[in-house]
Parts: structure tokens; C-alpha cells; sequence
């Protein structure tokens, strides 16, 4: 598998069809949003950045987001950031997390978990075939993100 700097990024903007799907909602925007939280650090949890992030997601890196999955699909680049953790028994849980969405000319989209229970909180995310990617929660999926010349919530 090539490195995520060699597979090439879209050039041409999608169209964004703003929605929502469940607990998650998918807006269109051009600017990255800065975090400031140090929720991080608050929890005990340990907080991986990934080792070879790319650029996109060393963009969300630097505005202060932790980067808990980067996926290249379908000439996108899908990075799973979110704000920290809380500690939830034995395991550790992302608090506000998002997904946002990166083309060869920088962010086009962000799909956030508007969702306060732990159990469907935004907490993962999967390629799925053929041109999509699975946004996971603790009860298994909770909305798909159709990546082409439309961004949509299933």
C-alpha cells in the first residue's frame, strides 16, 4: 500500500449535501477549526498521534486536534480527530469527535457527533467498500459517509 502522500487527492470540489444522520452531522467548510482543550491530558489515557500522519492530518495535528484514524479513500483524505478522552471503566473514550474531510486544496467538509451518551459517541472509522467510509460508535455503525462528486450522510 503507498504511503498517503503518494495516492493523489482530489482536485475538483464535491458538493456537500449538508444533513444530519442519526447523531452525526456533516456541514461543508473550507477552515480547519483550532482545539484548545487539554481534556487529554485529564483522563490518564495514553494518546498515540499516528507515525507517519498525512499532510492533512498533520495539518489537524498542528491546529491542536488529536488524530485518532487517517484514511485515504476514493481521492479523499478522512481524518478521525477528536478533542480527548474520558475514561470510561477499562477503556478510554473519544470525547467530540469528528471527521473531517480533505481534497488536494485542503479541508471541503466536517461530519461531527452531536451525541453526549457515551455508547453512541463518534469513536472510530472504517473504509467501506466501494467509496465510503463507516463512522463507528460503541453500538457498531451509526452513519455512512458516501465520498464521489456528493458528500452524504447514510
Amino acid at each position: 500500500m503507498a504511503p498517503a502522500e503518494a495516492r493523489p487527492l482530489r482536485a475538483a470540489p464535491p458538493r456537500v449535501q449538508s444533513g444530519n444522520q442519526g447523531s452525526i452531522r456533516l456541514v461543508g467548510t473550507l477552515a480547519l477549526p483550532k482545539q484548545n482543550s487539554q481534556l487529554a491530558s485529564a483522563s490518564g489515557c495514553s494518546r498515540e498521534q499516528p507515525e507517519a500522519p498525512s499532510s492533512s492530518a498533520a495539518a489537524a495535528i498542528q491546529a491542536g486536534w488529536h488524530v485518532g484514524a487517517d484514511l485515504y479513500q476514493s481521492g479523499y483524505q478522512v481524518v478521525l480527530v477528536d478533542a480527548g478522552v474520558e475514561r470510561r471503566g477499562e477503556r478510554c473514550v473519544p470525547i467530540g469527535a469528528s471527521v473531517l474531510v480533505f481534497i488536494e486544496s485542503g479541508l471541503v467538509a466536517i461530519a461531527y457527533d452531536r451525541s453526549g451518551q457515551p455508547a453512541s459517541r463518534l469513536a472510530a472509522i472504517e473504509v467501506a467498500e466501494p467509496d465510503g467510509v463507516k463512522m463507528m460508535g460503541g453500538k457498531g455503525t451509526l452513519a455512512h459517509l458516501a465520498l464521489g462528486d456528493q458528500l452524504i450522510l447514510r
